[in-house]
């Protein structure tokens, strides 16, 4: 059997995040209540990982620091 979890709709849950509805990106900086880190899973996670997902945090960085 296998379960998938649509992150999007886990994001906008009130349940999972306060003011979900909501833009506030700083949110992401300092959490004042945690969340679950599966909630925000974007590669996916265990066996079914992303390959590209080593490739992406490299590319990211580089960005950043360019």
């Amino acid at each position: 059997t296998v379960v998938l979890l649509h992150t999007w709709i886990a994001g906008l849950k009130e349940c999972n995040f306060s003011q979900a509805n909501e833009w506030i990106p700083e949110r992401w900086l300092k959490p004042i209540l945690p969340h679950s880190p599966l909630l925000v899973a974007p590669f996916g996670t265990g066996r079914r990982i992303c390959p590209g997902k080593r490739f992406v945090e490299q590319a990211l960085l580089l960005i950043t620091a360019k």
